[in-house]
Formats: C-alpha cells, sequence, structure tokens
C-alpha cells in the first residue's frame, strides 16, 4: 500500500458518489493545509500519496478475540485521521475502527461543531459498534474510545451515553481548553450538555501545555469527573496537530514550520507524537488487558 490509499472509501456501490466525495474532500483539505505553510505544497502532497507504508491491504487477521477501540478524529478530519495510532494500537493486539464525519443529512455532509449536531458523530459512532458487536474476532466487553480535538467531545459523550466503556484517551481534547473568541459560544452550549460526572471510564488526557500555541487549560470538565480515574499529562513542545497523524508526516516530509515562540520543531513534535502513543498503549493494555504494570 502507499499512503494515498488511505483516501480511497470503499463501500457499496449505492455509496460510490458519497464515498468519491469524501475521497475528493480529503485530498481538497490535504492539499490546502501544505499549501498554507509551503510554496511546494503540491509537491509535498503528491510525495505523501506516494509514501510505500507498512499496512497490508485485506491482511489475514490474528486469531482469536480483542478489545475495541474507537477512534473520534476533530472536525474536518480526514480519512487518515491519526492512522499511525490506529495502525499502533492494531498491531499490539487491538481492533480499532472508526467512521467518516459526516453532516445530519444529505444536504449538510458536513460536521459543524453546534449543539444541534454535536450527537451525530457519536451516533456514527454507535452505529460501527453495532456492527461490530456481530464479528466473531471482537471483545466488545473491553471497549475503549480515543479523541482528538473536537473528537474528545465525542468521545465523552458516547462514553456517557455507553456504561461499558472502560477506558477514554483524549488526545487534546476540547473539552479540556478554552475555545476560540469565534467558537465560544457554541462551543459551550455543547460542554455545557455533558455530564461528566456520569463517566465510570478511566480518563488519560494527553494535550499541550498551557500557554503553548495559545492554549488556555480549563480543567473544569475533568474535574467533573469525579467517577472517573484520571491520569493528566501535558507536553511543552508540542502544537495541536502533533496529536495526530501530522506529528510523523511533518518531520518525515520536512513539513516547513512557521516560527513559534514554544520551541516547538518538527523533531519535538515527533517526539511528543511517540511518547504520546506508547502511553496511549500501555493505559489501554493497563486498563482493557488487566496489565496495571503497564502504567
Amino acid at each position: 500500500m502507499r499512503y494515498g490509499d488511505y483516501f480511497h472509501y470503499e463501500g457499496d456501490k449505492e455509496f460510490r458518489v458519497l464515498n468519491d466525495e469524501l475521497e475528493k474532500y480529503d485530498r481538497g483539505s490535504w492539499l490546502e493545509d501544505l499549501n498554507e505553510v509551503s510554496p511546494n505544497g503540491a509537491e509535498i502532497f503528491a510525495t505523501l500519496c506516494a509514501t510505500p507504508v507498512a499496512a497490508i491491504r485485506n491482511a489475514r487477521p490474528a486469531s482469536g478475540r480483542f478489545p475495541v477501540v474507537l477512534y473520534a478524529g476533530g472536525l474536518g478530519s480526514r480519512a487518515d485521521a491519526n492512522v499511525e495510532l490506529g495502525e499502533y494500537l492494531a498491531s499490539h493486539g487491538y481492533i480499532v475502527a472508526t467512521v467518516p464525519q459526516l453532516g445530519p443529512s444529505a444536504e449538510e455532509t458536513s460536521l459543524e461543531t453546534t449543539a444541534g449536531e454535536a450527537g451525530v458523530h457519536v451516533g456514527d459512532l454507535e452505529f460501527a459498534l453495532g456492527v461490530l458487536r456481530n464479528l466473531s474476532d471482537v471483545d466488545i466487553k473491553h471497549l475503549a474510545i480515543a479523541g482528538h480535538s473536537a473528537g474528545g467531545v465525542a468521545a465523552l459523550q458516547f462514553a456517557i451515553r455507553n456504561a461499558e466503556v472502560a477506558a477514554i484517551v483524549g488526545l487534546d481534547g476540547s473539552y479540556g481548553a478554552a475555545p476560540e473568541p469565534h467558537r465560544t459560544e457554541e462551543v459551550m452550549k455543547v460542554l455545557n450538555q455533558l455530564q461528566p460526572g456520569h463517566v465510570k471510564a478511566s480518563l488519560l488526557d494527553m494535550r499541550r501545555a498551557n500557554g503553548v500555541q495559545g492554549a488556555q487549560l480549563d480543567p473544569r470538565v475533568v474535574d467533573r469527573m469525579a467517577r472517573s480515574d484520571r491520569y493528566l499529562v501535558t507536553f511543552t513542545k508540542m502544537f495541536h496537530g502533533d496529536f495526530t497523524e501530522f506529528g510523523t508526516i511533518g518531520l518525515k516530509l520536512l513539513v516547513p514550520l512557521p516560527p513559534n515562540n514554544d520551541g516547538r520543531t518538527r523533531e519535538t513534535g515527533f517526539t511528543g507524537n511517540q511518547h504520546a502513543y506508547r502511553a496511549a498503549l500501555d493505559f489501554l493494555d493497563a486498563k482493557l488487558k488487566g496489565a496495571p504494570e503497564a502504567l
């Protein structure tokens, strides 16, 4: 496989038009992001798509039953959202599943941060979980969910609505930071509808340190999770995107980095990314596989 294969959605033929639209969006979104930081964005994206990956399409699955980790990407996330983390966990004995971010209707195909649409992605993840329940190699009794950015809010909502979730991994989740000024009203409306006191699942919350990339941490949601076993980790030289696939891609493809006052480099982003992924694995091993020594 090559990296560009991740952007191609497979599915029944009645979904072909939608899948083609999703692929077009994902490719365009990547290109737009790269063009913002480099005049050679198209060349970098072509290199990315042509890059060989270790994954094998239609590989023979391992025998046995395995715990499940669902993943919720941030707003605007693409088909390759945190694919490195997903494959890393899968290579260590987890079934990892996610769903595309779709809006509430055919007329509104994109997802927005509004109270009315906050549960749309959660509902899609619940549908995916229903499909997974019918698979013989899925150990649904050992279930976790991870989320990045706004996906962290979706992960909390999912855990609140599905008490069987044993563990949550937050990757710079929006529930733990003050929103941008122009989004304060809509984001706070979503957060105020959460009932974090109902969460029993353990939480590993990993995020930028206060002030890094302008982040203003707000611990109120996590503080209200009084029934949850909470582990909080902050990184001083990681940016928001470093908790995703971009932490690796930015370094490996030498994507230019705009100047910053946080001491953050592509190297620190990559190193922090690897530490976060290993911490996620150790946390999940402890909570889903009964290996407390992993923490």
